[in-house]
Order: C-alpha cells, then sequence, then structure tokens
C-alpha cells in the first residue's frame, strides 16, 4: 500500500483530505505518524511570534546596501569598450563595404572610356557613330568627342522622362557661371541657330 504524499499529508493536518486519504490515515501508522507531527510543527509555527527588528536595523540595511552598490563597478556602456574589442567589428564593416562596391563596380561593367587616353590616334581608332558627328569631320575637342561617343547609345525617351527633366531655373544658373568670352561665344551660336533657315 502506498503512502500519502507530501501534500496529502498537509492537507489532512489542515482539514482539507479526502474521505479515502483520511480511511489511510487511519489504517496506516507511518502516515498517521507524519500527520501527527506536521500538526505540531504548525501549531508551533502558529504560536511562534517572530521579535521585530531593532530600530536601528533599517537605517543599517540601507547604508549597506547603499556602500555595497558604490562599491560595486558600474557597467559600462558599449561605446568605452577598449578599441581592440572594436577591432573585429570594423574589419568586418570594412571588408563588407570593400566587398559591396566591389561587387557594385563588377555589376556596371567595363565602361568604353576605363584607361582610355583621349589622343588624336585612339580617337580616330573609335569610330563615329552619332548622326550629328560624320566619321570624315576632324574632331578637335577630346571632351565633345568623348560626349558625343557616350551619347550614341542614349535613347531620347529615358532621357525626356520627368525625373531626368532639368529643374526649372538649371540653364539660367549654368549661364551665369559662364565666363564673358564663354557668354559671347554661347550668344554668337544662339544666334546663328536661330538665323539658320528651317529645312
Amino acid at each position: 500500500m502506498a503512502h500519502l504524499s507530501p501534500v496529502a499529508l498537509i492537507d489532512l493536518a489542515e482539514g482539507r483530505a479526502t474521505a479515502a486519504q483520511r480511511r489511510h490515515a487511519d489504517a496506516c501508522a507511518a502516515c498517521r505518524a507524519s500527520a501527527a507531527e506536521l500538526n505540531e510543527l504548525m501549531s508551533l509555527a502558529a504560536t511562534d511570534r517572530t521579535p521585530d527588528p531593532s530600530p536601528l536595523f533599517w537605517d543599517h540595511l540601507s547604508a549597506r546596501v547603499r556602500d555595497a552598490v558604490r562599491q560595486d563597478p558600474q557597467p559600462k556602456p558599449w561605446w568605452h569598450l577598449p578599441v581592440w574589442r572594436w577591432a573585429p567589428v570594423s574589419i568586418a564593416a570594412i571588408v563588407v563595404v570593400t566587398a559591396g562596391i566591389g561587387l557594385l563596380n563588377r555589376s556596371n561593367g567595363a565602361r568604353p572610356t576605363d584607361g582610355l587616353t583621349l589622343t588624336p590616334a585612339t580617337m580616330s581608332a573609335w569610330p563615329a557613330q552619332s548622326e550629328g558627328l560624320a566619321a570624315e569631320e576632324p574632331v578637335e575637342d577630346g571632351a565633345w568627342w568623348l560626349m558625343s561617343q557616350l551619347a550614341t547609345d542614349v535613347v531620347f525617351d529615358e532621357v525626356a522622362a520627368p525625373q531626368l527633366a532639368p529643374s526649372p531655373g538649371s540653364a539660367d544658373r549654368a549661364a551665369d557661371q559662364l565666363s564673358a568670352a564663354d557668354r559671347a561665344e554661347l550668344a554668337r551660336l544662339l544666334k546663328e541657330e536661330i538665323t539658320r533657315p528651317q529645312l
């Protein structure tokens, strides 16, 4: 026969045991002795009075806690960690940024002008493909030649898209930055274009 569990013994001592548990305690001497011992301990605990602490107890406890807190080293914020702890994080960040830049450059591919020095020989080796620049026309300005070559692949509809349109007043701002000689040349070119007969 199994004895009563500690929970069942507490229920028996407190008078909350089931009928089956009471019958077992009546028949089992070991469970009856354990229940009697538990009853005695509970009655002693009920009559025992814990004395109040001394009036100085709380003052002393407060002072001890305050001293212990003062002596306990405060954790430093993460930005005050030694530099050697930051080194792996910094190196990892540099590697990630460098890899990202490398992948970005790789995805853009090589440009036709990478490593190109604009000399008459290199300009003549690259055939003129734009409609406005015939192959037999001499090109004096290397920058203009480069722009004409880069513009051969431009699709007008993409350039005319709203996000690529010039902002209002940008032509005026550009004209304001021209030197006096450049303004005179711009005025001459505009006058020539305006007076040219339309086809």
